[in-house]
C-alpha cells in the first residue's frame, strides 16, 4: 500500500483548513448512547472546537435558516483505528463526534453561537414504499420473540428513525400499529430482520406504492430495471416488463460474453 499512499500525498491537493474562522461542522451521521443522549459525527468544516465550547444547531427551512437548539459540548471523541479516543479539542479537517446536543439531527449544521448561516446538506430522496408494522396477533403470537407488545415495537421504530433518516415512523390505522416508510423493499426488509434477531415479534402488512402530488399532478415512483438473459429469452422478458408498464431505454450485449443480453428499463414500483 505504501505507493498508492505516498502517491496520494504527492499529488492530491492538500485541503484548505481554516483554523482561525469560526467552528462549523456539518452532521453526517448520527447514533444514540445510553449515559452521554444524541452523538453528532461529521467533519469539522473550519474553526476549532473544544469540550465545554457553547454551540449551537442550524438547519436549512424554506423561509432561511432555523436554528435548533443552544447547547454545550460535554465531551468530544475521534477514531483511532477502530476504537474511539477521547479528545480535549480538535481543528477543522479533523472527523470528530460530538455529545451536547439533542435536537440537530444529520443535514444540520453544528455551529459557534455567533454564526448564523448553515452549511448545505445532501436533500435526501423522499420515501416510496410503506408498510404497517404491529402486534403478531395470529394463533402463533409468543412462541417467536421475546419483545411482543406494541409499546417496545413502537420505541424500536421511533428509535431507527432517529438515526436512519431515509425511514419516517407514523401511527397506524389500527392502536399499537405503525406506518413505516422507506425507500424501498429491500430497506424494510433489513429493518424486519434486524428486528426478529433482536428477539422482537411482529406482523407486518404488504408492501404499499406511495403517490405524492406536484402541481396537482398525481406522481408515482419509478424505478430503473437492469436484466441480463440469455438472447432466446429476450422476448419472454420484454414481454413480461412490457405488461408490467416498462419502457425500454436501451438494450445491447453484454461485454465479453457470447449470447448475452442487457436491458434497461424503466417500471412503476408497483
Amino acid at each position: 500500500m505504501s505507493p498508492l499512499l505516498d502517491s496520494i500525498v504527492q499529488h492530491v491537493r492538500s485541503p484548505k483548513a481554516d483554523l482561525e474562522a469560526p467552528f462549523q461542522m456539518l452532521v453526517s451521521m448520527m447514533e444514540r448512547d445510553f449515559y452521554l443522549g444524541r452523538i453528532l459525527t461529521g467533519r469539522v468544516t473550519s474553526g476549532v472546537i473544544r469540550v465545554g465550547d457553547k454551540v449551537h444547531g442550524l438547519r436549512i427551512t424554506d423561509e432561511g435558516v432555523q436554528k435548533i437548539e443552544d447547547g454545550k459540548v460535554v465531551k468530544l471523541m475521534k477514531k483511532k483505528g477502530t476504537s474511539m479516543a477521547v479528545i480535549e479539542a480538535a481543528g477543522a479537517g479533523d472527523i470528530i463526534s460530538m455529545a451536547g446536543l439533542s435536537g440537530p439531527a444529520i443535514g444540520h449544521t453544528v455551529a459557534n453561537p455567533e454564526v448564523l448561516t448553515a452549511l448545505p446538506a445532501v436533500e435526501l430522496d423522499p420515501p416510496t414504499i410503506s408498510m404497517t408494522f404491529g402486534v403478531n396477533d395470529s394463533p402463533l403470537a409468543g412462541r417467536d420473540g421475546t419483545h411482543v407488545t406494541g409499546a417496545k415495537i413502537g420505541n424500536r421504530l421511533m428509535a431507527e428513525a432517529e438515526t436512519n433518516l431515509a425511514i419516517n415512523v407514523l401511527p397506524g390505522p389500527l392502536s399499537e400499529s405503525y406506518e413505516v416508510q422507506g425507500r424501498g423493499e429491500l430497506q424494510l426488509g433489513i429493518l424486519i430482520e434486524n428486528m426478529r434477531r433482536e428477539g422482537f415479534e411482529l406482523s407486518v402488512s404488504p408492501p404499499r406504492v406511495m403517490y405524492k402530488t406536484e402541481r396537482g399532478e398525481r406522481l408515482e415512483p419509478i424505478e430503473e430495471v437492469t436484466v441480463e438473459v440469455d438472447e432466446e429469452h429476450i422476448g419472454f422478458v420484454l414481454e413480461t416488463l412490457n405488461n408490467r408498464k416498462g419502457e425500454l431505454l436501451d438494450m445491447g450485449p453484454v461485454p465479453g460474453t457470447t449470447g448475452r443480453t442487457r436491458v434497461f428499463m424503466t417500471c412503476p414500483s408497483r
